[in-house]
């Protein structure tokens, strides 16, 4: 048995600097309150920008 060469991995940021994340939320994060709440605050304090769709909501 041959085992395989690991993979390199390109190095891409998932932040860029200057750009806020966008975040899409769906109802396994809306649900339960302290996620929600984890993810409103970053998002009022300007960290991140959160999107859902209407039929998460």
């Amino acid at each position: 048995m041959t085992l395989a060469a690991p993979r390199k991995r390109s190095a891409q940021a998932l932040v860029v600097v200057g750009q806020t994340p966008r975040l899409y939320l769906d109802a396994n994060i809306l649900l339960p309150e302290y996620l929600r709440s984890i993810f409103l605050d970053l998002a009022d304090s300007g960290l991140v920008h959160v999107n859902w769709s209407p039929q998460v909501l």
